[in-house]
């Protein structure tokens, strides 16, 4: 079994079959969740994000992607399905276009990701969000990296509730041009995972 896997697509280059196959491939609490969506992007971003984290779980079991059943958690991550697997931590996050997923055995992850917007009013995101260190520390930084910098603050606190309520809690914060991406995790992560981009066409 390999380390944890970093996986980012882009959702505008993940044509209809990719969709078809998804949608055929989920399970009676993913079907019910998938139709309780009302925004197409918001459909789309769920098909992806399962397509793209059954291809990893594939990767990680070596097993085939159509083989991997998932079981929806309310307010969680879906958990693995699939009997006598071993135990494997799960995380998807999506923004915009973007889809990520992160899979790994043995420890719980959290991920999050964000677009990069410079139209957001940061500054009163930040003054309700963060505590008074975070933003003390936000106002000194450069004012050409604040952008990223919110957005990094943000992704980690997101990551972290993802995690949840962990004795230990390590953040790993990639570089992506366009996104702030953070992975928390329950054991430090070495080596540190490659955050690889997908080509999901087929």
């Amino acid at each position: 079994m390999t380390g944890v896997l970093l996986w980012l697509v882009d959702g505008r280059t993940v044509g209809d079959a990719v969709l078809a196959r998804s949608a055929a491939w989920l399970g009676a609490s993913e079907t019910l969740r998938l139709h309780a969506f009302v925004r197409l992007q918001r459909r789309r971003q769920f098909l992806i994000g399962r397509y793209l984290l059954r291809q990893a779980l594939g990767t990680l079991l070596d097993l085939p992607a159509d083989a991997i059943a998932l079981c929806e958690r309310a307010g969680h991550a879906p958990c693995l399905a699939v009997p006598g697997a071993p135990d494997v931590g799960l995380s998807i996050a999506h923004s915009g276009d973007w889809i990520a997923c992160a899979a790994g055995p043995g420890l719980a992850l959290g991920l999050d990701i964000e677009t990069l917007d410079a139209g957001r009013d940061c500054a009163a995101l930040a003054a309700q969000a963060f505590n008074a260190e975070e933003n003390a520390w936000l106002a000194a930084r450069p004012a050409a990296g604040r952008l990223r910098d919110f957005y990094q603050l943000w992704s980690r606190h997101e990551a972290r509730i993802k995690l949840g309520a962990a004795p230990h809690c390590h953040c790993f914060e990639p570089w992506h041009p366009q996104l702030s991406v953070a992975l928390c995790s329950t054991v430090a992560l070495q080596p540190a995972p490659l955050l690889t981009q997908k080509n999901l066409i087929p």
